[in-house]
Formats: structure tokens, sequence, C-alpha cells
């Protein structure tokens, strides 16, 4: 391991420590919970990072600006200060893809969808559309341009917009595995790889609930993880009920498994996700309190993000005047 490679990381991540006092604790979830309505919780909100927010949400009632703003805040300061420009690319990667999607849509439907675009990751929007629609840009690798090139070749063949999700979730993995590869440091290279794992499983069974067939499974999985296409192919060969058992007695991927499947056997994509959120963040508890190293940060990334979603979560249910019981029940984490 490059030692000089983890003393760079010395200074931010003491700063970090700061910064993560201030993310929502479980008691200010329990509170933002207990609210009577919407108005209460943004109340709630004036004493966190996101109160500059807080007038413009209660007055549009658009509080996803706000929780957008506070988050592309987070990434704008972590790409000014993180050492290593490899690993920001590796953790906003997942929005370049989520744009592409966008753009995609975009493409194939002949409409613009500019509400649905996030602006965090390396490349400015209007290269990326340029990118999606022409097959060109100065800002991007080849192997980039390739993979788009990939996709639209694909979509522009065949009508397959019900597999535009699972499609692209391959390509960002593929990606994903590629630049922990370049970063060539064996802490990254692990959490990515936990991470490849279980993107893989995701859309595995997405791809199955799409009633794919394991023909089209071998084309959208990936051989990036320790589970490879060919093995997803035969565990997927007798339908998702049988997967879903597979992976419930595997003791690798159990942990996964034991809320998200009924005891009928029906499995909730929604709890998978959750179980999947849980994992990732327990395997970076190990980096709460390490001085030197780029897990620290991936930690604080995760926390954000997983913030962020609660807070969306909580505020669409006291405007929507949903059960506090049924917001509980959808959060995760």
């Amino acid at each position: 391991m490059n030692e000089n490679y983890e003393m760079q990381f010395g200074s931010l991540n003491t700063t970090l420590r700061v910064r993560e006092m201030s993310l929502l604790k479980p008691e200010d979830y329990e509170r933002l919970l207990a609210a009577d309505d919407y108005d209460e919780a943004l109340n709630l909100l004036m004493n966190t990072p996101y109160r500059e927010g807080v007038s413009q949400a209660r007055e549009s009632h658009d509080y996803q600006t706000m929780v957008m703003d506070e988050l592309k805040e987070t990434y704008h300061w972590i790409k000014r200060e993180i050492p290593d420009d490899l690993l920001y690319r590796a953790l906003t990667l997942k929005y370049v893809y989520h744009n592409v999607k966008v753009l995609f849509k975009e493409r194939l439907n002949g409409a613009l969808y500019p509400d649905a675009l996030i602006d965090i990751g390396p490349f400015p929007i209007y290269a990326l559309r340029q990118a999606v629609n022409e097959g060109q840009g100065d800002k991007f690798k080849d192997f980039f341009l390739s993979n788009l090139e990939n996709m639209r070749n694909y979509f522009d063949d065949i009508d397959h917009y019900q597999q535009l999700d699972v499609f692209i979730d391959r390509a960002y993995v593929h990606h994903l595995k590629r630049l922990s590869e370049e970063m060539e440091n064996p802490k990254v290279a692990k959490y990515f790889d936990q991470m490849i794992d279980e993107t893989n499983i995701l859309i595995f069974f997405r791809a199955l609930r799409l009633g794919h067939s394991p023909r089209e499974l071998a084309a959208i999985l990936t051989d990036e993880g320790d589970l490879k296409a060919a093995d997803f192919v035969t565990i997927g060969s007798k339908g998702e009920g049988q997967a879903a058992r597979y992976f419930s007695e595997n003791t690798n991927y159990r942990h996964l498994f034991a809320d998200a499947v009924s005891e009928n056997g029906q499995l909730s994509i929604r709890r998978l996700e959750q179980a999947i959120d849980h994992s990732q963040l327990k395997t970076l508890d190990q980096a709460k309190f390490e001085v030197f190293g780029p897990l620290p940060v991936i930690r604080f990334v995760q926390k954000k993000e997983l913030e962020v979603d609660q807070l969306r979560l909580i505020l669409a249910g006291k405007l929507n005047n949903i059960d506090t019981e049924v917001i509980r029940e959808r959060m995760r984490g």
C-alpha cells in the first residue's frame, strides 16, 4: 500500500470528523417523524445544514431542491478537498450514469427532462448530452464513449425501453470496476468490489422481475463481481423464488436476504436495497476513526447520501399526510 497516498487524506479526514457532527442523528429522525405536519418538520431543520432552504421549501412545497442543494454542496466541497480525482470520479459515477439514463430516455421519447438531471460529478450536463446524442466529447475517455456507443446502438436498433435501467446499471458497474483498479488501493478496491457484487445482485433480481430469459440475463449481467454472469444465469434458471432461496441460504449473502424475503418466500426489492445500504455502511464503520487513507471520505459520502434519502422520504410523507409508521417502514438503513 502506498503510504504517501494514505497520508494525503490526513487533513481531509480531520475535517470530515467535524462535518460528521452535523449529520442528522437517530433522535433527529424520530423528532421529524413525530412532527404533526410538513411545516413542523421543516421547523425542526432550522438548526441543521438544511436551514437555508427551509423558507423556499415552505413556500413552494419543493423540499427536493432543499435536500439536493445540500447534497450538491457536500460533493462540491469534497471535489475541492479530495486528494485523489479518481476516487471523486468513482464516488460520483452513479450520478453520471443516472444522467445517462435520463438523457437516453430523452432520446427515446423525443422530450426533455431537465428536472430529472442531477448536477453532481466531473462532467457538465451539456457535455454528457453531446456524448449521448453524438458519441463525441473531449472531456471523456475512449472507454466511456465506447460504452455510450454500445448503448446507443442497442437502444436505436431495438425497442428496449423497459431494459434501459438494467442495461445502463451494467455499464455503471463495469466502469466502476475499471476506476477502482486504476486507483490501485486495496482498501478502496475491496469496498468497491462489495458494491459491485451487491449491485449485480440488485440488477439480477430487477431483471428477473422484468421477465428476462437466461440468454438475456447473460447479456445484461457482468463478470466484474465474485459471482459471474454464468453463475447468475444458473441461479435464475428456476425463477425468482428459487433464486431468493439460494441467496438466503448462502453464507456470503444471507445477511442481505434475512429481512428481504417473507415467510412465503416473496422477495421485497425495497428491503433488499435497505439491507445493502446497511451492509455497506457496516463495512465502512471500521473507517470511523482512521486518521489516514480514503475510507473515511467514502463513509461520509455514504452517510450523507442516506441522510438525504431519509429526509426526502420523511418530508414527502408529511407533505402527503402519510401515516408515520408507513414512512418509518420505507426508510432505508
